[in-house]
């Protein structure tokens, strides 16, 4: 989808990635259901790629993405960002943080491999990974990931944002600010409270 610009007032309190973030909303993700649950997406590609939120692709966007929506939904922040499998040492914690990793690495395969465009089908399988999670009686487990969902769904607008906040400061913004390198000073912190114009752009984005 093709950028278009249009006139934004950036208010006091709020960022540019605020105003881009309510921007989007309604172009990406109108519905709670949207927001909320994962769906298939045909790609550019050809594939059926799974996405949540305002259209977080968790095979195109890769590990930043599926990073950023694994903390949002609760999974343990140190283990996502380890990216391997913890050292066992003997601890209930090391243990329950292996049992952690296992989940998420059965939730990167999953998307990394989605070629079905069934929506029920995408969200039984990530659910059945969520429920075995949460009903995991490994030991330690509560202290390592206290939030532990039955189903791989967000549970708020607050669980979205929290996902497309970090992946606005590690993705997105750089990648904006390269095509469009007039936006570079108007990004900055400095400038919060001027009139800016955010760019409107589709799952393309991700």
């Amino acid at each position: 989808m093709a950028l278009n610009w249009q006139a934004a007032v950036i208010p006091p309190g709020k960022s540019f990635a605020d105003v881009l973030y309510d921007f989007l909303l309604p172009l990406e993700a109108s519905s709670t259901e949207e927001r909320y649950m994962p769906a298939p997406v045909l790609s550019k590609g050809g594939t059926q790629n799974a996405t949540i939120g305002i259209g977080f692709d968790l095979r195109a966007g890769g590990t930043p993405v599926q990073n950023a929506v694994l903390k949002a939904l609760g999974f343990s922040a140190a283990v996502v960002d380890l990216g391997k499998s913890p050292t066992l040492d003997g601890s209930a914690t090391a243990a329950a943080q292996l049992a952690e990793y296992s989940y998420i690495q059965q939730i990167r395969s999953l998307v990394a491999n989605t070629s079905s465009g069934s929506k029920s089908g995408l969200r039984t399988a990530l659910n059945a990974i969520m429920a075995k999670r949460a009903s995991d009686t490994t030991a330690a487990y509560d202290v390592v990931a206290p939030i532990r969902k039955s189903t791989f769904t967000f549970s708020s607008e607050a669980e979205v944002k929290a996902a497309f906040d970090p992946l606005w400061t590690t993705v997105y913004r750089d990648r904006i600010t390269a095509r469009y390198s007039f936006l570079a000073d108007a990004l900055e912190p400095s400038f919060s409270g001027s009139r800016r114009r955010p760019p409107a752009f589709s799952s393309g984005w991700v």
